[in-house]
């Protein structure tokens, strides 16, 4: 036994992994969300960022590369053990 980090890696955006995370209480279950940034602006709309700006990897959606994330996330944490759970591209 030891301890778990979990992360969240979405081409979602902030506000919703935020509502989703929040109504089910679990904001402290995850170490760090990386995801496309959103703010609701002066008039009500909603406003999305990409996440990576030159995304260019042929797997992943032009905003956000998970591999890219990823593999930056663990070359500054190690882990014993590493489990990815998600959707792969379909073709």
């Amino acid at each position: 036994t030891g301890n778990v980090s979990q992360i969240i890696i979405s081409d979602a955006n902030s506000l919703f992994i935020s509502m989703i995370l929040g109504f089910h209480k679990l904001e402290s279950a995850f170490s760090a969300v990386f995801t496309n940034p959103a703010v609701v602006d002066k008039s009500g709309k909603i406003c999305v960022s990409f996440f990576h700006e030159n995304q260019t990897c042929d797997l992943c959606p032009v905003n956000l590369c998970k591999g890219r994330v990823l593999s930056e996330f663990l070359a500054k944490h190690k882990f014993e053990k590493i489990v990815y759970v998600g959707g792969a591209k379909s073709t």
